[in-house]
């Protein structure tokens, strides 16, 4: 059977809605807003079966090459697999060992480091930025102290660099260089800037540079150089950026701003999750059921697009790397065969936080022809117990109640067609019952995971990027022959 078959079969069912929701540790799936027919898990099951979603999955996890085009195995889940001591246990040893001394100022050059800035695009930047604000709210919540604080560089543009370097003491501040291929343009020019600011604004010495920096790219990668950072931490080319949170390109940042048992707590929440993504059963397995959401929204729903909302401060940047995650692996039209697809494959993601986007698009996701539907993401619980905070946080959550009950069951006005609202526009809802680290890196597996499954159900690639490399690669022939 072939996934148009698949999809065709899905598009004639009908029926109840379900109201399935499928909790796992702390995280919760509710579909029961999705409009999607009960009869039809029925039917997801079986096609699990019969597009032999599991063996592919793992396939993955046992390192063969499901990245077909580049003949490479996908290994971002060994990076948070306490039971494999191989490459990325050995660089993960290694960063907590520098943080470790570090913290007990037991590297001569590094004694008074107060702050941290992360220099780095797309994956190097999205996922570790997301991870770094939802565990700085949770700390913030509890009353805790981060060791350092810290800021992210990512534009070209250098009015970023200039504004954000400001108040920024050179002598306190250790400075990440992270790039997987260690030359993206981005990361390259935003570490000439370092230079500059460094030698022009501080006359201090560009050879002391170095050694406040830490390059973080794969082994002989161009900023791998002893010339650039004295620290160098390594993944590889067998985990694309976007899937590099939980490498030490997002650990990094994560450990020296709030410690080692903070990443820990991190990387066990996304163990948690690659393990509930081998349940076999759909009604246990959140990834899979979403995947899953996913296809019946695209392939049988024709909906275009698929709004991702985040009703939580701690989690506000998760949307945009959730963007990315999922239009970078699945925003293709071509098969694992080569073979140009006669399906739909990802949607335009929208992604935005509430209860902003009340007050920005929410007027066309009720009212406009086009239906989109939408991811929330909440915490359930508040993470500030005193009121008048708990009160708030009650607030914000009675609002996305009010937007899922008004987009699911509307408000019908014949009399007036313009305050008319139809109803009959889905969503689904992942809550984490409270903010912390280990549900942090819950979330991020979630999403990780529902992702792969989207792509092995579309038999596309979900691990190369081809369209991202024509741009840079016209960027610079212009740079070269201006």
């Amino acid at each position: 059977m072939n996934q148009l078959d698949v999809f065709n079969q899905l598009s004639n069912l009908s029926g109840p809605s379900t109201t399935k929701s499928i909790t796992n540790s702390c995280l919760t799936l509710d579909l029961s807003s999705s409009f999607i027919p009960e009869s039809a898990f029925t039917y997801f099951d079986r096609f699990n079966q019969e597009l032999s979603i599991f063996d592919t999955f793992n396939s993955l996890l046992s390192a063969q090459a499901v990245n077909y085009s580049e003949n490479k195995a996908v290994l971002h889940h060994k990076t948070r697999d306490f039971t494999d001591k191989g490459f990325f246990f050995e660089q993960a040893t290694n960063l907590y060992q520098f943080i470790e001394q570090l913290n007990h100022n037991q590297i001569p050059d590094l004694t008074n480091i107060t702050h941290v800035i992360q220099i780095g695009i797309g994956g190097s930047f999205l996922g570790p930025k997301s991870i770094y604000e939802s565990v700085l709210n949770y700390f913030s919540s509890n009353n805790l102290k981060p060791d350092r604080t810290a800021q992210f560089i990512s534009y070209l543009d250098p009015l970023e660099f200039k504004s954000k370097m400001t108040s920024i003491s050179p002598k306190n501040t250790l400075f990440i260089i992270a790039s997987k291929s260690g030359s993206t343009q981005e990361t390259l020019s935003n570490y000439d800037l370092l230079k500059h600011w460094w030698s022009n604004e501080h006359n201090l010495n560009e050879n002391e540079l170095k050694k406040q920096c830490i390059s973080l790219s794969c082994k002989n990668a161009e900023i791998d150089s002893a010339e650039m950072a004295d620290y160098h931490f390594y993944i590889d080319s067998t985990i694309g950026g976007r899937y590099c949170s939980t490498s030490v390109i997002g650990t990094c940042i994560l450990g020296l701003c709030f410690g080692i048992k903070t990443v820990s707590e991190f990387l066990q929440g996304a163990y948690n999750f690659d393990q509930n993504a081998l349940n076999p059963n759909l009604d246990k397995n959140l990834a899979l059921a979403s995947a899953w959401s996913s296809i019946w929204y695209r392939n049988c729903k024709n909906y275009s697009s698929k709004a991702i909302i985040a009703y939580s401060y701690a989690l506000r940047a998760f949307p945009y790397h959730l963007q990315q995650l999922q239009c970078e692996s699945n925003g293709k039209s071509v098969s694992i065969d080569n073979e140009t697809l006669n399906y739909k494959t990802s949607p335009i993601i929208l992604g935005s936080s509430g209860t902003h986007c009340q007050h920005s698009f929410f007027q066309l996701i009720h009212q406009s022809s086009d239906i989109i539907p939408i991811e929330f993401i909440c915490i359930s619980n508040s993470p500030l117990t005193d009121t008048p905070f708990s009160t708030a946080h009650l607030k914000l959550n009675t609002n996305l109640k009010g937007q899922i009950n008004a987009l699911k069951n509307g408000n019908p006005n014949q009399d007036d067609l313009n305050k008319h609202f139809s109803g009959n526009r889905p969503s689904i809802t992942i809550s984490l019952d409270t903010l912390s680290p280990c549900a942090i890196g819950e979330l991020l597996s979630f999403y990780e995971n529902r992702t792969i499954f989207e792509g092995f159900i579309w038999n596309i690639n979900s691990f190369d990027q081809e369209g991202v490399q024509l741009g840079k690669q016209l960027t610079n022939q212009y740079l070269s022959c201006p």
